[in-house]
């Protein structure tokens, strides 16, 4: 029996899971790029509108194509907020309406029309404790219908699809009570769409300032990008095996980039160059927005969008006008390639110039950016923003997005970690009704800033960085999560031998913790199991305390993330070590050489 139980135990536990088509699961946390709409920011009180909705999203686009409540009962219920807060979007009888806390609703049902198939979505409900059916659709085709746990204990509940997409969500009451809307979770679609002007800070790269005419090079156009070094990986310019032609560029500007004779990325001069006609293809930092002015052809062209090798967009530009600049902006995802053809494939075209970003430069482009150090960004160049800086004469600034994983407590800072002397900003809301938590101007070492927060699991929030009086340099965001929780080790038992078991680290929600062995003397086991055992190994006194129905490794070592999920508070599990070899434990032959640790009982908190 025995050694029947350490086979099974010294063998991985993890087994692959079988896949379905359309299946509906709850997620801690929505994993794609979303907007979250929160009813307390959308506006007054009152009958409201889809664009409302839509404008108080964040970071700037929602994929909400409409919402509609379906009155179902005319019964009026006083409006009495579950979830506490200042609002929410329920039906006023009459239409959608946005009801304060003292206001009065109607109980209905609930659909969501979105603008492209999603994958995720969320939403959290006032004054309803009970559960919700979901209908997910596509087109007019029903996917799958999931009921959700109780929304009193999770006021916010998120939701995944596997093996398909939906466009629609239909939620239905189960009983008669009445709900609102205090919050929506949706995944942004990808749309591009040509700007009359470059949304953000950017570099214009202009032929005319990056050398004499000739071959070239990406360093050469980079060191041309004003007002900062742009964000530019390189360029490929590729023949599409036309002949020749004489560079007669209809432009008023100098130079313009081409393929030369030679086959060379050049800077070709009028009318004595000879061009070819090409494709082009940017590689670029990771970017929202792209420009580009063309030459010498009037024609319409096809600008293809990727992230990485997949295609996120392709839009068709009109017929270009004598160089005229054309800025495009992509919301619901960001890009890191751009492809650029003529529709006519013999089309002869030059590049006068390119506009590439290069950085954050307003709310709506914020920089994504997690727990840890950021990478450094150079604010030489930027504007500032709105709304006006309250301390610290801030000026010249940048901004970047937290969304904070787990409820807790945040420090973001930049410490040690600026050549100028900063001032930061942090806000919560959309970019069109910001609110300020915190706004710190000299809190360390070298003019440095400090904010410390309490955060909010799936909330996001807005960082601005400027300079004191407009300062510039370079800078980077430092952001430390300590999660809120307290929960806890306990040791039952002594080891049997030499080995020891250490833990560590912070066993509460969005924590991580740690299990050692010491004193390893042969091969070290570890063991995790929701269920105490005790299993006699020897008469030595060495027993088995776990059931390893979570995983038996073969490790002396383990480091675990704890996720961020509410469910998981309180919740417990054992860990305990073997050292297979170790002395002063079981000896050989009875039935093995071997020595165990305590049992030690994790504590969620």
């Amino acid at each position: 029996m025995y050694s029947r139980l350490f086979a099974s135990g010294f063998a991985a536990c993890a087994l692959a899971a079988p896949t379905f088509a359309q299946t509906i699961s709850a997620i801690p946390q929505l994993s794609v790029s979303h907007s979250i709409l929160d009813i307390d920011d959308a506006g007054p009180a009152g009958p409201t509108s889809l664009l409302t909705l839509r404008t108080a999203g964040s970071p700037c686009s929602v994929g909400l194509a409409n919402l509609s409540f379906s009155s179902s009962s005319v019964t009026t219920d006083t409006y009495d907020l579950y979830a506490a807060r200042g609002r929410g979007l329920g039906w006023n009888g009459n239409g959608l309406a946005l009801i304060e806390a003292s206001g009065t609703f109607h109980s209905g049902d609930l659909r969501l029309d979105l603008s492209t198939p999603c994958t995720e979505i969320g939403f959290g409900l006032g004054d309803y404790a009970g559960s919700l059916i979901l209908d997910f659709y596509r087109g007019a085709n029903l996917l799958s219908t999931f009921t959700t746990s109780t929304f009193g204990s999770t006021p916010v509940q998120r939701f995944r699809m596997s093996g398909n997409s939906f466009d629609r969500v239909e939620l239905r009451r189960v009983g008669a009570d009445g709900f609102v809307i205090t919050e929506l979770l949706v995944e942004t679609g990808v749309e591009v769409t040509e700007m009359p002007f470059f949304p953000g800070l950017h570099s214009t790269i202009d032929m005319d300032a990056v050398g004499a005419a000739g071959a070239t090079s990406l360093a050469a156009l980079n060191a041309a990008g004003t007002p900062m070094p742009a964000n530019l990986r390189n360029v490929v310019l590729s023949a599409n095996g036309q002949p020749l032609s004489v560079y007669d560029v209809n432009t008023t500007l100098g130079r313009a980039l081409a393929r030369n004779a030679n086959n060379q990325i050049a800077l070709v001069n009028p009318p004595s160059g000879v061009y070819q006609p090409f494709n082009a293809r940017f590689d670029l930092a990771r970017c929202s927005a792209f420009g580009l002015s063309i030459g010498d052809w009037q024609g319409a062209f096809a600008l293809e969008f990727y992230d990485g090798s997949t295609l996120l967009e392709t839009v068709i530009t009109g017929n270009t006008s004598s160089a005229s600049p054309r800025y495009f902006y992509m919301s619901g995802a960001t890009f890191d390639r751009v492809d650029v053809h003529a529709l006519d494939p013999n089309a002869r075209w030059v590049i006068p110039a390119i506009y590439v970003q290069t950085g954050a430069n307003d709310c709506c482009d914020a920089i994504p950016v997690f727990a840890g150090t950021s990478a450094t960004y150079d604010t030489r160049g930027a504007s500032s923003s709105q709304p006006p800086w309250p301390c610290g004469q801030g000026a010249n600034d940048i901004w970047f997005r937290y969304l904070a994983p787990c409820s807790g407590n945040a420090r973001f800072e930049t410490c040690n970690l600026a050549s100028f002397d900063t001032v930061m900003q942090i806000f919560t809301g959309p970019c069109s009704n910001l609110s300020t938590l915190a706004c710190n101007d000299d809190s360390c070492a070298l003019n440095g800033s400090r904010i410390d927060l309490a955060v909010e699991m799936g909330r996001a929030y807005l960082v601005r960085i400027g300079g004191f009086a407009g300062n510039t340099g370079a800078v980077a965001l430092r952001i430390t999560e300590t999660p809120s929780g307290i929960g806890s080790f306990y040791g039952i038992g002594s080891s049997c031998g030499n080995v020891g078991l250490q833990a560590s680290g912070t066993p509460a929600l969005g924590g991580s913790v740690h299990y050692a062995l010491t004193n390893v003397e042969g091969l070290p086991f570890l063991f995790l199991g929701l269920s105490q055992i005790n299993f006699p190994l020897c008469s030595a006194g060495c027993s088995l305390r776990v059931l390893p129905d979570l995983a038996s490794l073969q490790t002396g070592s383990l480091q675990a993330a704890i996720p961020c999920d509410p469910l998981l508070v309180g919740a417990v599990f054992f860990v305990q070590g073997v050292d297979y070899g170790g002395s002063a434990g079981c000896s050989a032959g009875a039935p093995a050489q071997l020595s165990t640790t305590q049992l030690i009982l994790t504590t969620i908190g």
